[in-house]
């Protein structure tokens, strides 16, 4: 294994492209998003609404096998950046739950 690779080529590596439905839940408000890619430490979704950075927010996405549970979790938002019509913003998982 080729322990030279930078740090970004890393994160890559390890980001799952997941495409589904997710909710962002602010203390004022329930967002529906669309989480585009998923990792250990976190995540990225699509959203209609911006998000403050540094805010707390929980996620949640459900399973669509009744068979396994879905991700709950806190996150921090880290980024929130105008992308069309919509917002693309930066999660860091704190806490699954």
């Amino acid at each position: 294994m080729d322990r030279t690779r930078d740090y970004a080529e890393k994160r890559d590596f390890i980001r799952m492209q997941i495409n589904v439905p997710a909710t962002v839940s602010t203390e004022s408000q329930h967002i529906e998003t669309q989480c585009l890619d998923l990792s250990a430490t976190g995540a990225r979704v699509i959203s209609p609404t911006p998000m403050s950075i540094g805010g707390l927010v929980q996620v949640r996405i459900d399973s669509p096998q009744a068979n396994f549970s879905g991700l709950s979790a806190e996150a921090e938002v880290l980024r929130c950046e105008p992308e069309e019509s919509e917002y693309a913003i930066a999660l860091r998982i704190i806490k699954i739950s």
